[in-house]
């Protein structure tokens, strides 16, 4: 394939998923470590994260997506690579498997919308929250 086709290809699948070509690129260069690491280079990994944000959107997709919009999830699938990134080792980070991730991350997000209901809580908000404990953390 060759670059032009693999850039079609790829605003193609970006447009399908809510995002544009420019917003993807951005989100992925602001995590471009984790995106490297996800996939052995950024091209690669950048692919994976794609499928990651497709798979999320369609586990979501029953749960009106969290009300999230698709740059707001990707954002906070990127941070959470990078989050995992920082605490696994570089094969077991780069054999996980897209779609257990994306369910994890969804499941992790209706716990969250859960605890909102109980605290009376902004879900974004306890999305922020968590992602600011683990990166005290890490």
């Amino acid at each position: 394939m060759s670059f032009t086709e693999d850039l079609r290809m790829m605003a193609s699948r970006t447009a399908n998923t809510g995002l544009t070509l420019g917003e993807f690129t951005k989100i992925v260069g602001q995590d471009s470590l984790a995106m490297r690491e996800f996939g052995d280079g950024v091209q690669n990994g950048s692919m994976r994260f794609l499928t990651l944000v497709e798979n999320f959107r369609s586990a979501a997709e029953p749960f009106g997506n969290f009300g999230m919009k698709t740059q707001e999830a990707a954002e906070f699938m990127a941070k959470e690579l990078e989050v995992r990134r920082k605490t696994m080792g570089t094969d077991a980070f780069r054999a996980m498997n897209e779609q257990q991730l994306s369910e994890s991350m969804a499941e992790n997000i209706k716990h969250q919308e859960a605890m909102a209901k109980v605290t009376g809580q902004d879900v974004r908000t306890r999305l922020q929250a968590q992602m600011e404990i683990q990166e005290e953390i890490f």
